[in-house]
């Protein structure tokens, strides 16, 4: 993490350089104690106004080597409301920022900003996109064109993860490279779930064509549909009532009763 001489002068500079900051807090991997050579440092300036910029600098250390610091300027009311959304690149697991507070103008604005993460509820069950991606990857390869079929196929696995995690043990993701490992670490999950995930997302180091991305999309979607399928046919008491268990109105009969299977078999 920076040191104190460092964090001081950058508190300074930014005081003075945007009115009305009420907070300063440092985020990203500076803040996990996880930061290499090439990080940036991250810092959340929190205003008055409800103005939302970003700022980046390059500035020398004391060995001469630049630094890339980024600057995020929100209000408080709205940093402290993000915690109500989901983040964007989590995969739709609920997720946690590592924070430190490194400055803040008055004892009751610490009491509020002072803790050791930002956290952020999971996405929203996305099994409409979820099911049309499918159709989007079938009708790229009909019509041959080989990027359209790799784009839709990795649209088609983010949404697995807002699916999957309703049948898994809870887990919080810390950062982007997290979440995917938390996601491909599901056990609940379609058979051969891991490799078609890592396949259809263009991640699995080996080359595909697009029948093999085709294929895998295929299992991904087909196999989550039963697993969750199964689940609700056996009226799970736990669940009952539970709005994580809520899909787009509608879907939930058609899931249950395998009237979404049918619908992509005669695809």
């Amino acid at each position: 993490m920076i040191d104190e001489t460092f964090a001081s002068r950058w508190i300074d500079r930014l005081r003075k350089d945007i009115p009305g900051t009420r907070a300063i807090i440092l985020k990203g991997s500076h803040a996990r104690g996880q930061a290499g050579p090439h990080s940036d440092i991250d810092f959340d300036v929190l205003t008055e106004s409800g103005d939302e910029s970003y700022r980046a600098y390059l500035e020398p250390d004391e060995a001469g080597r630049l630094i890339h610091v980024s600057v995020a300027v929100d209000s408080v009311e709205a940093w402290l409301a993000d915690e109500d959304e989901p983040a964007s690149w989590s995969f739709g697991l609920p997720a946690i920022e590592a924070t430190k507070l490194l400055w803040a103008a008055t004892g009751e604005l610490r009491s509020r900003l002072d803790r050791p993460f930002h956290a952020h509820p999971a996405g929203d069950p996305e099994l409409e996109d979820f099911v049309e991606g499918l159709g989007k990857v079938r009708n790229a390869l009909r019509e041959g064109n080989d990027l359209a079929v790799r784009l839709a196929a990795q649209n088609l696995a983010r949404l697995c993860p807002t699916l999957l995690r309703l049948l898994n043990p809870d887990v919080r993701a810390e950062t982007h490279l997290g979440a995917l490992e938390a996601a491909l670490a599901f056990q609940k999950a379609p058979t051969g779930y891991r490799e078609d995930m890592l396949r259809c997302l263009g991640l699995s180091g080996k080359a595909t064509t697009p029948d093999e991305i085709l294929a895998a999309a295929e299992r991904l979607v087909l196999g989550t549909l039963r697993l969750l399928g199964a689940h609700l046919s056996r009226h799970d008491p736990a669940q009952e009532g539970n709005p994580e268990f809520e899909f787009e109105i509608g879907l939930e009969p058609l899931l249950r009763n395998g009237t979404l299977e049918r619908y992509l078999n005669q695809l």
